[in-house]
């Protein structure tokens, strides 16, 4: 995936914007490719655009403060709270 996304950011003219939608599942691994492909993208005078992340990803985003780092389109709305907790869950 790093590579694939590494040749899609050279080639564009302005940066990526990256469909999380159907991810299901994202550790460190998949944090640490869109960190280093921002990084890359800052670089060379373009931008990364995270949309539309999963939950999954929304939550490893916003656990590690990635969300602050990344710009980031198209959240999940909050989990519905437990009845009576008024909490909203991730």
């Amino acid at each position: 995936m790093h590579r694939d996304l590494t040749v899609a950011l050279e080639s564009s003219r302005d940066g990526l914007d990256i469909d999380m939608s159907a991810v299901t599942f994202c550790d460190s691994s998949g944090l640490d490719v869109l960190l280093d492909l921002n990084r890359m993208a800052l670089e060379a005078g373009k931008s990364i655009v995270v949309t539309a992340p999963s939950r999954p990803v929304d939550r490893v985003l916003r656990l590690t403060g990635a969300d602050g780092v990344l710009t980031v389109r198209g959240r999940p709305a909050p989990k519905a709270s437990p009845p009576g907790t008024g909490l909203n869950l991730p």
